[in-house]
């Protein structure tokens, strides 16, 4: 996903995220919380191109779900 996918699919999440206190929460509150606090810090991360020919900054989410112990 890149460009303007990419900050239509922040949007969204951000509004899945923290909703209103008049929308109230969504069935995918959680998973869209987790996800986009796991990505916007790393997003922000993210340095501008020092050239044309500089490869496409990657992110991998890791979906498992880790045992509790």
């Amino acid at each position: 996903m890149t460009g303007t996918d990419l900050v239509s699919y922040l949007e969204e999440l951000d509004f899945n995220a923290h909703p209103s206190k008049w929308n109230g929460e969504k069935d995918n509150t959680a998973a869209s919380r987790r996800i986009y606090d796991a990505v916007a810090p790393v997003i922000d991360k993210i340095e501008a191109a020092t050239s044309p020919d500089a490869p496409e900054p990657q992110i991998s989410i890791d979906d498992t779900i880790k045992d509790k112990k």
